[in-house]
């Protein structure tokens, strides 16, 4: 929905674009063996996919990165030591096929094999659909923070922290 290019041009350096951060740092984190990623694509091209990883034990600075990621980093500062779904997404189009529930058990998968004893998302308060999700496989929200918007215009007033313990 935009937050994240509108972080990457908080970030960015002299001569470098949103977009050049937001490459650079997806690319860095490829390299990462935490990773995991999962891609759905039945043929026709990919429907859905999931990005995640072991959250670190220490905190990270809510400093560097501008006010628009302050609350982000303030709610994964109280995940630390989760399996982190940073993003699990469906294209409109295939919705509705059970992908975004199949994406979630992967993901718990992955956080049983990595040892943490729980898995942790954030979302806007208005995304009414995927919190029906994550609510009917059994997460709650823990935590929750105002939006800052600044040069990011986005829907909602509150990022919710979602955690399901194992």
């Amino acid at each position: 929905h935009g937050v994240l290019l509108a972080i990457w041009d908080a970030i960015r350096g002299p001569g470098e674009s949103a977009w050049d951060v937001g490459r650079r740092r997806v690319l860095s984190r490829m390299e990462d063996p935490n990773i995991q990623m999962v891609v759905i694509d039945r043929g026709d091209g990919v429907e859905s996919a999931l990005l995640g990883y072991s959250m670190p034990l220490e905190p990270e600075p809510t400093d560097g990165f501008g006010d628009i990621a302050r609350p982000l980093i303030e709610l994964e500062n109280e995940a630390l030591g989760t399996w982190y779904l940073n993003a699990v997404a469906t294209f409109p189009e295939a919705r509705g096929r059970g992908h975004a529930s199949c994406l979630l058990r992967v993901a718990e998968h992955f956080a049983a094999d990595a040892g943490n004893p729980s898995i942790s998302l954030i979302t806007s308060d208005t995304n009414v659909e995927a919190r029906h999700l994550y609510d009917r496989h059994g997460y709650r929200v823990t935590g929750s923070r105002p939006i800052v918007k600044g040069d990011w215009n986005g829907e909602g007033a509150d990022w919710l922290l979602y955690r399901k313990d194992f």
